[in-house]
């Protein structure tokens, strides 16, 4: 397989930190005036946690009658590679990277702002969920396949891993090291789910794991 291609137009200091500012995104034109939409990202807290898993992406131009009116980043990148635009974040290994961070399939990347590292791809997300497909390289998963789970048995993103795929996350990502989070092995009868999956809708579960009882196969 050859080499996925660098995605970053940042700072290796910046390339594990979100967006957040808005920033124009030219190869995201507006379908109906044809001017650069502008990605608002999820407020963040003090804490540094983003308030909503997407940003948004809408026209600012005042006479456009789609101004005002924005769409989940995701679903214009969706959009737009139906249109024929090239999938920048392509399921696959090994990983597209941005200053040599792996990016996992369920994170949205635009050519202005490169990944974006706090936002979930959530219909991405739902497929993952729904056809048991990786959320670090998108391929499928065996019916035995890793999650990342907190001490609580809460998986910090509910879909599954490749057991080489869940390392990667482990050894890269912060996220996992501020929840105190590791690795288990489980089967889809392992895991308490909530909610319902509907790709077209962006409707995803949240996963829990459910420990093995003592002596059970």
């Amino acid at each position: 397989m050859t080499g996925r291609p660098d995605l970053a137009g940042r700072s290796p200091a910046q390339a594990r930190h979100a967006v957040t500012e808005p920033v124009a995104c030219p190869d995201l034109p507006c379908p109906d005036c044809g001017r650069p939409r502008y990605l608002q990202p999820p407020e963040v807290g003090p804490d540094g946690t983003a308030h909503g898993t997407t940003s948004g992406i809408g026209c600012a131009t005042i006479d456009c009658p789609t101004a005002g009116l924005p769409l989940p980043v995701w679903l214009a990148i969706d959009r737009a590679v139906a249109a024929g635009a090239a999938d920048l974040c392509p399921a696959g290994r090994p990983r597209p990277r941005a200053h040599g961070l792996p990016v996992p399939w369920v994170t949205p990347v635009t050519r202005a702002t490169g990944p974006l590292w706090r936002d979930l791809h959530t219909a991405r997300l739902a497929r993952a969920q729904l056809e048991s497909l990786c959320q670090v390289c998108g391929l499928g998963c065996d019916r035995r396949f890793s999650l990342i789970v907190d001490p609580h048995g809460h998986c910090l993103t509910s879909a599954p891993l490749h057991e080489e795929c869940a390392r990667l996350a482990l050894a890269v990502c912060p996220a996992p090291s501020r929840a105190r989070a590791r690795t288990v092995t489980a089967t889809r009868a392992q895991i308490h789910t909530r909610g319902d999956i509907a790709v077209e809708l962006a409707m995803t579960q949240t996963w829990r794991y459910k420990e093995p009882r003592s002596g059970a196969t």
